[in-house]
């Protein structure tokens, strides 16, 4: 008996752009999904990938490097006018180290460091100014919050719980 075997290859291109969408910011506390175009159809599971505004390609939305199919090393995403949005180190398609979020001028509005994908380690808060530590993705330690250079808030937190209500105002423990 003859067994006869057969391999179909199919390979498709696809003249027009790839349409996804990503995680961008919306303001300084929440994301929103954000359409974006791929020049080529399919992502790499190794390298550099660029994602567009426009499907013309002219606006650049984020860029990111793949390795085994998941994000890797510096991601940046833009401002549809340019300016750099937010910038960090992802690991595994999470980020992991230190991260920033500019406002749309440039100025640094949140700086702080996360563990596989958690906030752990010092954040600054700098559009509220205030500063502080998370803990596994919880607020942990003290925080403090200055308006005019001034101590005005200075919180406790153990593993996310308000450990201490902040004394009063003019109470000698804020100088």
């Amino acid at each position: 008996m003859i067994r006869y075997t057969f391999i179909f290859i199919f390979i498709t291109v696809i003249v027009q752009a790839q349409q996804d969408s990503i995680r961008l910011w919306s303001n300084d506390t929440s994301f929103k999904m954000q359409k974006v175009y791929y020049p080529d159809s399919i992502l790499p599971a190794f390298g550099k990938k660029i994602a567009y505004y426009d499907s013309a390609y002219t606006k650049k939305a984020a860029e990111f490097n793949f390795m085994n199919g998941k994000v890797y090393g510096l991601y940046k995403a833009y401002y549809e006018n340019g300016t750099l949005m937010e910038y960090g180190v992802m690991h595994n398609g999470v980020f992991h180290g230190d991260w920033t979020l500019q406002d749309e001028f440039g100025s640094i509005s949140i700086k702080g460091k996360y563990k596989y994908g958690i906030k752990h380690g010092y954040w600054a808060l700098r559009y509220k100014n205030c500063f502080g530590r998370y803990k596994n993705g919880v607020q942990h330690g003290t925080w403090k919050c200055y308006e005019d250079g001034q101590l005005i808030s200075r919180t406790h937190y153990k593993n996310g719980v308000l450990d201490k209500t902040p004394p009063p105002p003019g109470n000698s423990e804020m100088e």
